[in-house]
């Protein structure tokens, strides 16, 4: 009659020893899922978080892009190209983006001698050069979407957030 009560007590010291497991690596996993969720919910709005720590950056204007005209973003185009001729001719590569909301002015980018990018960013008016506004050196809204996927340990942290992913799909199939 001992011998199969032994058993049982060696089952029951397990299944306690597997609960504690249970527990804690409920409590990560769950932890670690609701940091992800948090930063992915937070992330959506990485642009203007960015934005909004950064107030030196010309704040959003009442600049509608969609109600320049066609002779207007002709116009903006023929400035840009004027100014690449003058600084950039010899350039085998050339970018000209017109305005937006929160970029009020013409941007040109090319290609030096040395393959090196720049840009600069011009009046829509005049067609000359705006001010460098210097910025912060900060991640913004950018650090959110990176915690969101990568918890910002690179490669591994994109193990880790599957790992995590996966542990919450088995959970939500199996009906946990």
């Amino acid at each position: 009659m001992s011998e199969l009560n032994q058993p049982a007590k060696e089952q029951e010291s397990f299944r306690q020893a597997m609960g504690w497991l249970h527990t804690w690596g409920g409590l990560v996993a769950s932890w670690a899922l609701f940091t992800i969720f948090l930063t992915g919910t937070i992330g959506v709005f990485d642009e203007d978080i960015t934005h909004w720590m950064k107030p030196e950056v010309t704040a959003v204007s009442d600049f509608d892009p969609a109600a320049m005209t066609e002779q207007q973003r002709v116009a903006a185009i023929k400035k840009a190209q004027a100014y690449l001729q003058a600084h950039a001719s010899d350039s085998h590569f050339w970018r000209i983006g017109l305005p937006t909301e929160t970029d009020p002015g013409i941007r040109v980018s090319w290609r030096d001698q040395q393959n090196a990018a720049q840009d600069t960013l011009l009046s829509l008016k005049t067609g000359e050069p705006m001010p460098v506004v210097e910025n912060r050196e900060t991640e913004g809204g950018h650090h959110f979407v990176h915690m969101h996927y990568e918890f910002h340990a690179g490669m591994a942290g994109i193990w880790f957030v599957g790992f995590f992913t996966m542990i919450m799909l088995v959970a939500l199939i199996s009906g946990i």
